[in-house]
C-alpha cells in the first residue's frame, strides 16, 4: 500500500506533492529509457499486484519503443494476475551471461529481494530503483522513489508520459491493476486526487474496470476460501481491543490444498474489527519463523514498528520477519504496537 493519507501528511508538516526533484528525475529515466537498448525489468519475491502491474507495463511500453526487454520474476506470478498483459513473458531464471544496460526494478529497493538470479553489477548496467516505499534500502545509479505516490503503476504511468508514447489498453490495463490492488480499490489511505484522476486517464485508454475487479477479486480458488475458514479461526485480539492477529501455518495451506500467494488481503479480515487498530498476520515459512504483515487504521506508523524487528514498508502497510516461539512473537509484537498506540 502507499504512503501516508492526506490528513496524516499535513498533521505531520508534510505537504501532498512529490519532491520537486522527482520531475527531473523522471525527465532522466525516460531519457535513459530511449537511449538504451537491453533492458532488465524485474519486481521483488513473492509478487503482487503493484509489482508484476507496474512491471509487466514497464515491458510493454518498452516493447513499444522497440526495445530488447528481459521480464524476470524469481518467484511465481500469483495466478490470478496471470491474465495481465505481458505477463506470460517473465522468466523465471537469467542466464549467467546475460548482460543489461539497464535494469529496473518496481516496487523495491532492497537488492536481497530479487531472488538467486539477479545480474551482479557488472552486468546489470544502470541500476533503477521505481518505488513508493518510505522505507529505502539499497543504493541505486536513479532512485526514483516517491512515498507520496498511490502506486508505482501511476509513477510508470508518469514514465510513459515523458515519454510521450501511446498509453495502450494492454499497458493500462497492468497499470490499473497497480492502482487497483495497492490502493485497496481506492478505499485506502492512498486513494489521493492523483489516483483517482490516474485511474480515469486509464479507463479512457480502455480499461474495463469490471473486467479487472472481476479477475482479481471475484474469481477465488475454492482452495483460498477454505483456507480463510481455516485462518479466520486462529484470530486473537490483544487486552486492550486495539491489535488483532491471524495466523497461517504449513499444515493449513497443506490441509486446503492452498499457495502462499492466496493469503493475499487475508489481514484485513482482522483489522476490520471494531476497535482494532492495528492488525497483524503471521505467515509461517517453511525454514521456520514467521514472516509478519502489518496494517494500520491511520494512528500508527507500521513502518516503524516493522522496523523493530529488522522490516518496514509504508506508513499504513509494512512487514518483517521473526523468529523463535509464536507466542513469544507475538506477545513482544502486541508489546510495541501498545507502546506505538500510548
Amino acid at each position: 500500500m502507499g504512503g501516508a493519507s492526506m490528513a496524516e501528511r499535513k498533521r505531520r508538516g508534510e505537504t501532498d506533492a512529490p519532491r520537486p526533484d522527482l520531475e527531473a528525475l523522471c525527465a532522466r529515466l525516460a531519457a535513459l529509457l530511449r537511449s538504451g537498448h537491453r533492458f532488465l525489468v524485474t519486481t521483488h519475491l513473492e509478487p503482487d499486484g503493484d509489482g508484476i502491474g507496474s512491471a509487466a507495463a514497464l515491458a510493454l511500453a518498452l516493447g513499444n519503443l522497440g526495445q530488447d526487454v528481459t521480464l524476470y520474476s524469481a518467484d511465481p506470478i500469483p495466478p490470478k494476475l496471470q491474465f495481465l498483459p505481458g505477463v506470460a513473458s517473465f522468466v523465471p531464471e537469467i542466464p549467467p551471461e546475460a548482460r543489461f544496460d539497464v535494469t529496473l526494478v518496481t516496487d523495491c529497493s532492497d537488492l536481497s529481494r530479487m531472488g538467486p538470479h539477479f545480474p551482479s553489477a557488472d552486468r546489470r548496467g544502470t541500476l533503477a530503483f521505481i518505488d513508493h516505499h518510505l522505507t529505502r534500502g539499497d543504493p541505486a545509479d536513479i532512485d526514483f522513489n516517491d512515498d507520496t505516490a498511490p502506486s508505482v503503476g501511476e509513477m510508470v504511468l508518469r514514465l510513459i508520459r515523458a515519454l510521450g508514447i501511446p498509453l495502450t489498453t494492454e499497458i493500462a490495463e497492468g497499470l490499473y491493476a497497480s492502482l487497483l490492488t495497492d490502493t485497496g480499490s481506492f478505499r485506502y489511505h492512498n486513494t489521493s486526487p492523483v489516483a483517482m484522476r490516474s485511474a480515469a486517464e486509464l479507463l479512457e485508454a480502455g480499461v474495463d474496470p469490471w473486467k479487472m475487479a472481476s479477475l482479481l477479486f471475484e474469481s477465488e480458488p475454492v482452495e483460498r476460501v477454505r483456507l480463510l475458514g481455516v485462518v479466520l479461526q486462529s484470530l486473537d485480539v490483544s487486552p486492550d481491543g486495539r491489535c488483532a492477529t491471524l495466523r497461517a501455518t504449513q499444515e493449513m495451506l497443506e490441509a486446503c490444498g492452498a499457495t502462499p500467494d492466496m493469503l493475499d488481503g487475508f489481514v484485513n479480515h482482522a483489522r476490520s474489527i471494531v476497535g482494532v487498530e492495528v492488525a497483524v498476520f503471521f505467515f509461517e515459512l517453511k525454514q521456520g519463523g514467521y514472516r509478519v504483515s502489518f496494517r494500520s487504521r491511520g494512528q500508527v506508523n507500521v513502518a516503524a514498528v516493522a522496523a523493530l524487528f529488522g522490516g518496514g514498508g509504508h506508513f499504513h502497510a509494512a512487514g518483517c520477519t521473526v523468529a523463535g516461539d509464536f507466542a513469544e512473537a507475538r506477545g513482544r509484537i502486541y508489546e510495541a504496537v501498545r507502546e506505538a498506540l500510548d
